[in-house]
């Protein structure tokens, strides 16, 4: 059997994050005192602490969450397991391209403290949001998003599954759009995120990342990384400088990469991160009988990483090469 690792980006965030990793191993600190580094930001206390609000904020959360994500990496390879693939949902994605060997650590966090400088700007001069709306036929979102366009700038920030999609844009047409959906029994849930991100309300900030972006080297990935702007395997690693920039101002096609990642045989999808939003939308995917779903963090910090009988469990899918397509 192939496992995938998978890794959340903002929306998973909350005040005790990584409580029990960084606790108990030394590296996953030296992770965290690296982009405390480069970010100026005491994320320490901060994911001890909170408050919510500021977590929430960019210039705090990309690097924070970055950190906790590769720093569980790390350890679960420290104990002798392996993916087969990887991708990452939005800020996810950067966590990704360190797994496959794209970029180095001090790499991947100036990335990160890169995006979350350009996201706080973007986030203080729109009036927008993001919500989650699920439990109807996506098509039926879709074409609510549609008619809402004529209320404002209203776009689908993300494609989770056939009964789920995040709405991103203006506030007002966001609520609109999100009144509506719930009257044809839609049920909907806040997003923390600090603006309307993936949308083409960000087209400058992803052209600024992009140029930022050419400075760092890019190596190409030792296994199949699957980007959340095409849902697609990506080899190259101009193109992966690319898509992580596009994601920025395009919507996340996650419902494809899950699609795309079981054509390749994978069986065990193993969150790796705080929380658990990405089990939350595998369940909202049409999975085939006999796969599997994991997460690592429980809601107060604590971990399974630390337990043997779950790494046990995860260890008994030997990994298996996987081709890129």
């Amino acid at each position: 059997m192939t496992m995938a690792w998978v890794f959340p980006g903002q929306g998973s965030q909350y005040p005790g994050m990584g409580r029990e990793l960084f606790q108990h191993s030394a590296a996953a600190r030296e992770w965290l005192a690296v982009a405390e580094e480069l970010s100026r930001r005491p994320l320490a206390r901060l994911a001890r602490l909170g408050p919510l609000s500021e977590l929430t904020r960019p210039t705090v959360l990309e690097p924070l969450l970055t950190a906790l994500n590769c720093a569980y990496a790390d350890y679960l390879r420290e104990q002798g397991l392996q993916p087969d693939c990887v991708a990452g949902y939005s800020a996810g994605e950067v966590t990704a391209l360190y797994v496959a060997g794209t970029l180095d650590r001090r790499q991947t966090l100036q990335i990160a403290v890169l995006r979350g400088r350009i996201l706080e700007r973007q986030a203080a001069c729109l009036n927008g949001g993001m919500v989650a709306l699920y439990g109807i036929p996506a098509v039926v979102l879709e074409r609510l998003v549609r008619e809402g366009q004529g209320w404002g700038n209203v776009a689908i920030g993300a494609r989770n599954g056939h009964r789920h999609l995040t709405i991103t844009g203006a506030r007002a047409a966001v609520a609109e759009v999100e009144r509506r959906a719930l009257a044809f029994g839609a049920s909907s849930a806040p997003i923390d995120a600090a603006g309307p991100w993936h949308c083409e309300l960000l087209a400058e900030a992803s052209q600024e990342l992009l140029e930022e972006l050419r400075a760092i080297p890019f190596r190409p990935p030792r296994l199949p990384i699957f980007v959340c702007a095409t849902g697609t395997a990506v080899s190259i690693p101009q193109d992966l400088r690319a898509h992580l920039a596009a994601q920025l101002s395009r919507p996340i096609q996650w419902d494809t990469a899950v699609t795309e990642i079981l054509k390749h045989g994978v069986r065990v999808f193993l969150e790796v991160g705080p929380g658990r939003v990405l089990n939350g939308l595998l369940s909202q995917q049409a999975l085939p009988a006999g796969i599997r779903r994991h997460f690592l963090e429980r809601p107060d910090g604590g971990t399974r990483a630390f337990k043997p009988d779950f790494l046990a469990s995860l260890g008994e899918y030997r990994p298996a090469q996987m081709r890129f397509a």
